[in-house]
């Protein structure tokens, strides 16, 4: 083994629905946001132990997984919490982020924005995206957010001799978009130099240059499923949870629980100290080149529905 060379894991939590369909309708959401949290192996351990303990701690049922949403706003969940007890496990919440080094971001994109700079018709239904073969373009933003966590966890949180493996939650079909990402920000080749304005020539030869990093850097991409109980997610999961009742403008409707509370002190332990959010040209050069022609080549294709 290399000298000095140290083993993390990338924990990766999606928070909202990736696809533009589900701006509006009754799951809307105009944010779709990420989590990533990582830890070296050894602390990993220590940190799931911990979780666990808290858990058992606060009478969460044992061999079930800790799901933000069925803790504190879920009332038909085994799981949910009445404000006193949640205002307790709020408390030790506050402790385990203080005391633990959890190195974290967060990533976040408007999808309304994204599909505005992109000149996708905002009319089209999932049907249209899949007549136009554009389903993976439905969810870009996915790819958008996965893209920019693993180059900061290859260029920000590992050493170059240093080696990291990712485990994310499985959301079924969700899970391609994340594979596809992993893949292009692997591949140097999806990065040729061309004939490009300056600013795109520069944005690519540092992404050929990332790749080429990341290709040794990370080993492994793993899904697991909501019943596998991994801490590391669960902790993802949670501030995924926190930053999305945030953005959409909820957080207060939980003040009976201090869940504002926890969420001040996630920010602020928080790499920039805010979610980092994905806009404009940002979009399209996290992603290779031939994406952005695939999505600019359906925008063209699909402006016309609707409009009759």
């Amino acid at each position: 083994m290399a000298k000095n060379r140290k083993k993390f894991t990338l924990y990766l939590d999606e928070s909202g629905m990736p696809e533009f369909t589900s701006i509006t309708g009754s799951t809307r959401s105009r944010n779709f946001i990420i989590s990533a949290i990582t830890t070296d192996d050894l602390e990993d351990r220590n940190l799931s132990g911990y979780f666990e303990y808290l858990k058992r701690r606060h009478g969460l049922t044992m061999g079930t997984p800790f799901h933000s949403y069925d803790v504190f706003e879920n009332t038909k969940s085994d799981c949910y919490l009445t404000p006193p007890k949640a205002r307790s496990l709020v408390k030790s919440l506050i402790e385990f982020f203080k005391l633990t080094p959890l190195n974290f971001r967060v990533f976040y994109v408007d999808k309304e924005e994204v599909r505005s700079y992109f000149g996708i018709n905002p009319k089209l239904r999932g049907k249209d995206y899949s007549d136009y073969d554009g389903s993976a373009i439905n969810s870009v933003n996915y790819s958008i957010c996965a893209a920019n966590a693993f180059r900061w966890f290859s260029d920000k949180v590992l050493a170059k001799n240093d080696r990291g493996a990712i485990i994310a939650e499985s959301r079924d079909r969700s899970d391609k978009s994340l594979i596809d990402a992993f893949l292009d920000c692997k591949d140097a080749g999806m990065y040729a130099q061309a004939k490009k304005m300056k600013h795109q020539r520069k944005c690519d030869k540092e992404l050929k240059r990332m790749a080429k990093l990341m290709k040794i850097q990370l080993t492994s991409l793993k899904f697991e499923t909501k019943s596998g109980e991994c801490p590391g997610l669960e902790i993802a999961d949670l501030v995924s949870y926190l930053t999305y009742l945030n953005l959409e403008g909820k957080i207060d409707a939980f003040r009976n629980k201090n869940i504002s509370k926890l969420w001040n002190l996630i920010k602020r332990k928080m790499q920039g100290r805010k979610p980092h959010k994905i806009t404009g040209r940002k979009c399209s050069e996290t992603l290779s080149r031939n994406r952005v022609h695939k999505i600019t080549n359906f925008a063209h294709k699909t402006k016309n529905i609707g409009n009759n």
